[in-house]
């Protein structure tokens, strides 16, 4: 019986989980499909994703560039105890 009473426990416990996330998901990308679709009524989707976009590219694009610049230079400075030398590619670029 208490193995019974304990399923039926578990299993309501996980049917009102599934529909709290239900309705969480509901009301967050709620937002986001109308703005999707009124963007698209206008002929505007492609700006719509480029807005939503745009900050994560720049973000992504700026920390590859930060790590070129000084993955190089890191190389260097724990070679230079070993006599290992990196040359450095961008030297031309900068100075």
């Amino acid at each position: 019986m208490h193995r019974v009473k304990r399923w039926i426990i578990i299993l309501a416990a996980m049917f009102l989980s599934l529909g709290a996330l239900y309705v969480l998901l509901g009301v967050v990308f709620t937002e986001f499909l109308v703005d999707h679709w009124w963007f698209q009524s206008l002929g505007y989707g492609f700006y719509f994703w480029q807005r939503l976009l745009y900050r994560y590219l720049v973000f992504a694009g700026f920390t590859i560039l930060f790590f070129l610049i000084l993955s190089p230079e890191y190389h260097n400075i724990n070679h230079k105890k070993s006599g290992i030398t990196i040359p450095l590619l961008y030297r031309k670029v900068l100075f």
